[in-house]
């Protein structure tokens, strides 16, 4: 705060002795000559929020916390935004839907030969026989989430895993969620690791046992019953397009 002065201003008019804040006189109404007044030198120090203020006049001030900020929020909104592309994006690889599906093969009956055999058979399913069967025995339906409808799965075999996929018609979009499993053999025992599960190309940790499940659960809980009966193999090795089951003796 500047110091305060008890100095008058006298009107040169009618000589009344004015406060000094008047710019006319408080008696005759003559301007008052203010450059008489004696200069008071303000010995106060500009405070926080004037400093604040004369960095935002001053264009050439540079804020490195205010970059860092503005750095943050761009990538912040950078990732968001391409993991919701990423989300839409379909698979490398989808086969195309069949309006007349006719199995070359019946796998239902094959698999029930393979599990009621006595002896070991070593018995190979295309990619393709195995998209046909799924096409066939799903069929499209409503979800649990409104607006949200299941169209079909279809499988992918590559060498030492396989990926099931299941498209959804989402208002109107396809949306696709998938898990990658590598068949583990252990003391005899054949079971199933999930390596990789994604939405669309959007990465999701295979840990979230929930985000999976939401992702393929509905079709594997379909197949229950073959999945129970797994004990029956002594082996399962996957091979390009290909998968092939060895029974036990």
């Amino acid at each position: 705060m500047a110091q305060k002065t008890t100095a008058t201003l006298v009107c040169a008019s009618c000589s009344h002795a004015n406060e000094p804040e008047r710019v006319y006189c408080h008696n005759c109404g003559e301007k008052l000559d203010r450059s008489i007044l004696p200069q008071i030198e303000d010995t106060t120090k500009p405070g926080a929020d004037i400093r604040r203020v004369q960095k935002m006049m001053n264009p050439s001030a540079f804020s490195f916390a205010m970059e860092v900020r503005t750095l943050a929020k761009v990538l912040t909104f950078s990732a968001i935004l391409s993991a919701v592309v990423l989300y839409w994006l379909p698979p490398d690889v989808v086969p195309l839907a069949e309006k007349d599906v006719i199995e070359q093969r019946n796998l239902s009956e094959d698999w029930a030969r393979m599990m009621a055999a006595k002896q070991a058979l070593v018995v190979p399913f295309s990619e393709t026989d195995v998209n046909r069967f799924l096409q066939k025995t799903l069929k499209a339906s409503e979800s649990a989430v409104p607006g949200v409808k299941f169209e079909r799965a279809f499988v992918g075999f590559t060498p030492g895993a396989y990926t099931l996929t299941v498209q959804r018609d989402a208002w109107g979009l396809a949306m696709y969620s998938s898990v990658t499993y590598r068949p583990v053999v252990k003391d005899g025992s054949v079971s199933a690791e999930v390596i990789a599960a994604h939405y669309g190309r959007l990465g999701i940790p295979p840990a979230l046992s929930a985000v999976v499940d939401f992702a393929v659960g509905g079709v594997v809980k379909t197949f229950e019953k073959e999945m129970k009966q797994v004990d029956r193999l002594a082996d399962v090795k996957v091979i390009q397009s290909n998968i092939v089951f060895t029974t036990k003796l």
